[in-house]
C-alpha cells in the first residue's frame, strides 16, 4: 500500500469508528490522574488510541522513508564517484574518491589498486563520459591525434605522450615547437620530435634552434650525420 493510500484509509477508518461510537450515545467519561481531571465523550476516548497509533506509524514510515532516501542518494553519488574513478583510471590519472556506502568503498579500494586498459572497442557503455574516453583512447591507439583542449591531460601523462607522438609523426612544424619547449614534454616526445625534425627539416632550420636544445649523445650523433 502506498503512503498516501495508507493515510487516506486510516483517516476514513478513524472517522467511521468515531461516527459509529458517537452515534451510540454512550455519554461522557472522566479520567482522573495525579490531580488531572479530563472529561470527554466516550467516542473520543475510543478513537484517541487509534489516532495516537496512526501518528506514530506515520512518523515511523517517514523516518525510515527518509533514511532510505538518503541511503539511495548516497549510493547514487557513490556510483557517480566510481564511474569517475574508472574514467580517471582509463586516462592514467590518479584521483581520490570519498565513498559513503560500505560496499562501494570496498569496490573503490579495489579499483584504486588496479590499472585499467582497453583490449578492444567492442564495448557498450551507457555512461557518456566513459564512452567518450574509450573512443578517444581507441582513436589515439589507432594513430590519430586528439586536441589537448579536448583531452585535457598533462603532457607527461602516458596517454598524452602517445597522443603527442601521433601529432609529431604527422606535423614536422609541431615537432619543431616541441624541441623549443623541451621541458614541457616527456623525453619520449622530445626524442621523437628530434627524429622528425632531423628527417624533415634542413640544417639551416635546425641551427636556428640549436641553442635552445639539450642534447643526448644519441641526438648529437644524429645531428652530425645530418650535417654531414
Amino acid at each position: 500500500m502506498g503512503f498516501k493510500k495508507y493515510i487516506f484509509g486510516s483517516l476514513v477508518l478513524a472517522i467511521a469508528i468515531f461516527t459509529y461510537v458517537f452515534n451510540l450515545e454512550l455519554g461522557d467519561y472522566t479520567i482522573e490522574a495525579f490531580g488531572y481531571v479530563q472529561t470527554l465523550p466516550i467516542a473520543v476516548w475510543v478513537i484517541a488510541p487509534f489516532i495516537l497509533l496512526f501518528i506514530l506509524s506515520v512518523l515511523h514510515i517517514l523516518y525510515y522513508g527518509l533514511k532510505n532516501f538518503f541511503s539511495l542518494k548516497a549510493v547514487s553519488k557513490d556510483s557517480e564517484a566510481l564511474s569517475n574513478l574508472i574514467n580517471k583510471k582509463l586516462l592514467n590519472e590518479s584521483t581520490k574518491v570519498n565513498l559513503k556506502n560500505k560496499n562501494c568503498k570496498e569496490i573503490g579500494n579495489i579499483l584504486s589498486q588496479l590499472d585499467i586498459s582497453l583490449t578492444n572497442s567492442d564495448i557498450s557503455i551507457e555512461n557518456k563520459t566513459i564512452s567518450k574516453t574509450i573512443d578517444q583512447i581507441m582513436a589515439i591507439n589507432s594513430g590519430k591525434y586528439i586536441s589537448s583542449k579536448e583531452l585535457k591531460l598533462d603532457n607527461k601523462n602516458p596517454l598524452m605522450v602517445k597522443n603527442i607522438n601521433n601529432r609529431i609523426k604527422a606535423d614536422d612544424n609541431f615537432a619543431l615547437e616541441v624541441l623549443k619547449k623541451q621541458t614541457e614534454y616527456a623525453n619520449e616526445n622530445v626524442q621523437n620530435a628530434f627524429d622528425k625534425v632531423i628527417e624533415s627539416k634542413t640544417m639551416t632550420t635546425i641551427k636556428k634552434i640549436i641553442d635552445e636544445l639539450t642534447f643526448t649523445p644519441e641526438m648529437v650523433i644524429k645531428l652530425f650525420k645530418k650535417d654531414s
